[in-house]
């Protein structure tokens, strides 16, 4: 899911054909990116479906800003640094028949150094996507309870 995001992120940056501003360094593009992106993939990999239970799908829907960083000349020529945040929500169910419905929301950052080869955007050399940590409410702290004091 999330190559197939960068791929059409990356596509869409170079099809634009962005303007340099003249003050900038000539071999690197600056741009955004706004994430909005609403979808359904199949889960039908064992991994998804001995865990499910059933062949499911995942239906997300995301929103996020990226910055991009596009190298067009010299040894990175070709790569993007990409840094941004997502929110989503998403919905996993049965794509026939009954089963559970998980749902939930995640929030996830993303960032890294990517090159286009065969239609894929592959780390180059490394990305990281962090899920931060979703908390619904914070427990209250316990009472203070001194303890006795010894004879």
């Amino acid at each position: 899911m999330r190559r197939r995001l960068l791929l059409v992120l990356l596509g869409l940056t170079t099809a634009l054909g962005l303007a340099i501003p003249a003050h900038a360094d000539p071999g690197v593009v600056k741009d955004v990116f706004i994430e909005d992106f609403q979808g359904t993939t199949p889960l039908d990999d064992p991994a998804f479906t001995d865990c499910l239970g059933y062949q499911g799908q995942i239906y997300e829907d995301r929103d996020g800003i990226y910055n991009l960083t596009i190298h067009t000349t010299g040894s990175m020529a070709g790569v993007t640094h990409v840094e941004g945040d997502v929110t989503a929500t998403f919905a996993i169910s049965p794509i026939q028949g009954t089963g559970v419905v998980y749902r939930g929301t995640y929030r996830e950052h993303a960032t890294g150094n990517f090159l286009i080869i065969n239609n894929e955007d592959i780390p180059h050399p490394a990305a990281s996507f962090y899920r931060h940590r979703h908390r619904q409410g914070r427990l209250p702290d316990p009472p203070h309870q001194p303890r006795p004091l010894r004879p």
